[in-house]
């Protein structure tokens, strides 16, 4: 059995769930086709908007 099997988790049970999924694929699409994203600049604004995503703002 694969590893990743062995060690997988539920997806988080909030409301929020569908904002959070939104949220990060139209961001990891942005930095996939945007010539020359910053890397870091792009992780944290992604980690700040899916906090928020979580928290129902």
């Amino acid at each position: 059995m694969s590893q990743a099997l062995k060690h997988a988790v539920q997806r988080p049970r909030t409301p929020y769930y569908g904002a959070f999924t939104q949220v990060l694929q139209s961001q990891v699409h942005t930095w996939l086709t945007t010539d020359g994203a910053d890397a870091e600049q792009t992780v944290a604004g992604l980690d700040a908007a899916l906090r928020k995503a979580l928290s129902g703002r």
